[in-house]
């Protein structure tokens, strides 16, 4: 088994075990960003894999970086969910007793279990070895993050006040110096 399909496996362990967790808890909120989310990153992989045969060839092996760029990715995601702790959940829901969290990785950016999952991502669109498929990958789950992170924070906003915009002002919502 190479490193991508280790990292890979991992992933979806990672993953499958976030959705248990999700689902033994005693939340239920709408769901409806989660699966708009989840439908965006299955259509990217589907386009990464479809596009893989596209004449946009990377060039060289791509497998190691690949596999360094998913393994950082879920290593990011992994910290983040542990950090954020009783506060980390797939459906948007702000909690009781909820407070902003604004140390380890939360201190520079606002969402970096997502960060992760994108970085994860790139490692995936890296194995492909193609530039096409890449891109595909990217875009259809750079949108479906769009479109959670903005719902996400209009929920934050709502629920933990000024304390959660002023933490907006000085943090980056996925990438420190990009965005």
């Amino acid at each position: 088994m190479t490193g991508v399909h280790s990292a890979l496996c991992l992933w979806i362990v990672l993953e499958v075990g976030l959705q248990i967790r999700e689902r033994a808890q005693v939340f239920h909120h709408n769901t409806h960003h989660q699966q708009t989310l989840v439908g965006f990153i299955l259509l990217g992989a589907l386009l990464a894999r479809a596009l893989q045969h596209t004449p946009w060839t990377m060039p060289g092996d791509t497998q190691n970086l690949a596999t360094l760029f998913m393994a950082f990715g879920l290593a990011l995601r992994l910290f983040s969910i542990l950090w954020l702790g009783r506060f980390f959940r797939l459906t948007i829901v702000v909690q009781d007793s909820h407070r902003v969290v604004n140390s380890g990785p939360y201190r520079w950016i606002r969402h970096p279990s997502y960060t992760g999952f994108l970085i994860a991502c790139i490692g995936y669109g890296v194995s492909t070895a193609n530039w096409a498929s890449l891109m595909g990958l990217m875009i259809s789950c750079l949108i479906g993050f769009h479109y959670r992170i903005k719902a996400e924070e209009q929920a934050l906003q709502e629920g933990l006040g000024e304390d959660y915009r002023a933490y907006m002002q000085h943090t980056w919502r996925l990438f420190p110096g990009l965005y």
